[in-house]
């Protein structure tokens, strides 16, 4: 366990048993390897800074000490760290530079997103993001995620700074997610309800390349505008809208059915 701040000039490795953050922060100016039976607890009082360069390594948080305070990403020379496990940050991700690799684990952000970083994503990723006000814009390097949360407070709001493909579930449960001029493809389903709404874009395109029943879909009132729509829905499925839509471009209707 740290008993004080801890500043690592080099690199750091965990091979085996838990580094024990105690509230404390940690900076690695190399790479950082904690995989395996090596393992980081952390908790919302600590603070992560990785400032190396290239591919720095993988940060692996052990069971029950997988919160951050801030994550701090400022990495060169198209730099990466990658997470083995799941993690909640409940300050900010400050993604300066350089990619945070989500993996097949899930990323919890109850603060905010800033920088020209990005978060790097697979179809087995999963983000939730449950923070409040404007929390900031969402770079996902590779442009496909697992499954999206978006539970803002109400008034909250998000914006994608890049194309997204949703090959899971894209759930807005509170706030507003943005396309802000960026595209949304959704191979799975989509759930927005509550104070949730997407926020259209005359600039953005909406693709539906789904199965089955894929539910509704709510557009904030001031945002309720999109470029093409494009409904390719399997079998004899169908898709909602539970608000108006004004479609500035072309509405495709490939198959399945909008109602």
């Amino acid at each position: 366990s740290l008993t004080g701040n801890l500043s690592v000039a080099g690199n750091l490795t965990v091979q085996q048993g838990t580094l024990n953050l105690s509230g404390h922060n940690l900076s690695v100016g190399g790479d950082i390897s904690a995989t395996g039976s090596g393992s980081i607890s952390s908790s919302s009082s600590s603070n992560i800074t990785l400032s190396g360069s290239g591919n720095v390594g993988d940060i692996n948080f052990a069971a029950g000490g997988n919160m951050l305070g801030q994550l701090n990403v400022n990495l060169t020379g198209n730099g990466s760290v990658a997470l083995q496990s799941n993690v909640n940050i409940t300050g900010a991700l400050n993604l300066n530079s350089g990619s945070l690799m989500v993996g097949s684990n899930q990323l919890t952000l109850s603060g905010s997103i800033s920088g020209s970083g990005s978060i790097s994503t697979t179809a087995s990723s999963g983000i939730v993001l449950s923070g409040s006000g404007n929390v900031g814009n969402l770079i996902i390097g590779g442009g496909t995620i697992g499954n999206l949360t978006v539970s803002l407070s109400s008034g909250g709001s998000v914006s994608l700074n890049s194309n997204l493909t949703v090959n899971g579930m894209l759930s807005v449960t509170g706030g507003t997610f943005n396309l802000n001029g960026y595209d949304l493809t959704l191979n799975g389903t989509v759930s927005v309800t509550g104070s949730g709404a997407i926020g259209g874009n005359i600039h953005s395109n909406l693709t539906v390349n789904s199965s089955g029943e894929v539910a509704t879909l709510v557009f904030a009132g001031s945002g309720s505008t999109l470029n093409d729509v494009t409904i390719h829905i399997g079998g004899t499925g169908s898709i909602s809208m539970g608000s108006n839509l004004t479609v500035d471009g072309s509405l495709s209707l490939q198959n399945g059915s909008l109602s």
